[in-house]
């Protein structure tokens, strides 16, 4: 059934489509081997390694000491057995729900753990994304070796669970909008990746979504304060958030992952105040194609891309890892492949191998291209779709 699915003009672009994928995991896996073998400062899921700390120490009954830059590095350095540098704890106290349970594990089981679930949803989305262009198998092969994967793993990051729920919201939307609505409120983990999912939702006028989306984030609100007391929130505004500005004010914190239009274009020379300019253009025409494209089409893979993309390029903090929720993206409108010009199609395999390309032209100075041409293929929805003849 399969085979006979890819018969034709489809086999022949399915060897193409193959051949890269193939190369981008080898690629992706490479830098991973070189990073965790030849790196004496890279740790396996070393972003992760974050949570987990917090998690031990929320576990312990310390919960002031994730507020504590010197706390928490000491705490890091006796747990982990080494120094965590500039580490703080970043995320919102809804992290803290992921970060409990996985602490009750061993640090090695715990990041292993972390990426066999990001792997599994990884799996489930690529599946679901691209029924019936691929077959499960081939669906689950092209997620499991997605560079995006990958790297999301090595960092141990929230990047391809965050790009999963908010493509399987999407999918979900139609037939089953409060389970949507409960899955985009899940993403309160990054918030910051939920704020165009929430405008789709408010275009699209589904109530019952965002009255799930909601409660759902207002349900892990208060499960964070009575688990945690309630000055977590409070201290989370005026301890953690002012840390994490002061972090991104100076590029050269993050200047090797840094991915926002606004960073990259300053790494090769614009000047920050053009810069944030075209920063502010890009995310104003990224909101105006999604509250578009949710308003004429019903078809969740298109909406689901121009979702993801936007949910990046809105903002302009981002990491290289980020680029996993366009890359997850990329795979759902891949799904619909037979009504894709080859233009598309090329700006889809860049944003899928983005997250291992961009590491390349940056670390050779130049500049990174995946959330440009991310932009780009985003602003082609602006068109009108062509009639099916």
């Amino acid at each position: 059934m399969a085979d006979a699915a890819l018969a034709g003009p489809d086999a022949a672009r399915w060897e193409i489509d193959r051949k890269i994928v193939v190369a981008g995991a080898v690629i992706a896996i490479t830098i991973a081997v070189r990073d965790l073998f030849f790196n004496d400062e890279m740790l396996f899921g070393q972003d992760f390694s974050q949570v987990w700390v917090a998690g031990k120490l929320v576990n312990a009954g310390l919960v002031d000491r994730l507020f504590s830059l010197d706390a928490f590095n000491d705490a890091s350095h006796r747990l982990l057995e080494r120094s965590y540098p500039g580490g703080i704890w970043s995320y919102p106290p809804t992290a803290l729900l992921v970060a409990a349970p996985m602490a009750l594990l061993p640090y090695n089981a715990a990041v292993c753990v972390w990426a066999a679930i990001q792997a599994a949803i990884c799996c489930l989305t690529g599946v679901l994304a691209t029924r019936p262009r691929l077959d499960p198998a081939r669906a689950a092969m092209v997620a499991i070796t997605s560079p995006a994967l990958i790297l999301s793993c090595l960092f141990g990051q929230f990047s391809i669970p965050v790009g999963c729920l908010a493509i399987l919201a999407i999918f979900l939307l139609e037939t089953r909008p409060v389970l949507a609505g409960v899955l985009v409120g899940l993403m309160a983990v990054k918030p910051q990746f939920g704020v165009v999912p929430a405008i789709v939702l408010l275009a699209a006028g589904e109530w019952r979504a965002i009255f799930a989306a909601s409660g759902t984030v207002a349900a892990m609100a208060l499960g964070v304060a009575a688990l945690w007391g309630v000055d977590v929130w409070p201290r989370f505004i005026t301890d953690t958030l002012p840390a994490q500005v002061a972090n991104m004010a100076n590029l050269e914190n993050y200047r090797p992952v840094a991915h926002s239009v606004r960073d990259c274009l300053v790494l090769v020379g614009v000047p920050h105040d053009l810069a944030m300019a075209a920063q502010i253009a890009a995310g104003l025409l990224a909101v105006v194609v999604c509250v578009l494209v949710v308003r004429r089409d019903r078809n969740p893979r298109p909406r689901a891309f121009v979702v993801c993309v936007a949910s990046v390029l809105i903002l302009p903090y981002t990491n290289i890892y980020d680029q996993a929720i366009p890359a997850m993206g990329a795979l759902a409108l891949y799904g619909s492949r037979e009504n894709l010009s080859k233009l598309v199609l090329a700006g889809l395999y860049v944003i899928w191998l983005g997250p291992v390309l961009d590491i390349f032209l940056g670390g050779w100075g130049l500049l990174k291209i995946s959330p440009f041409v991310g932009l780009i293929v985003l602003a082609g929805f602006l068109r009108p779709p062509r009639p099916a003849h």
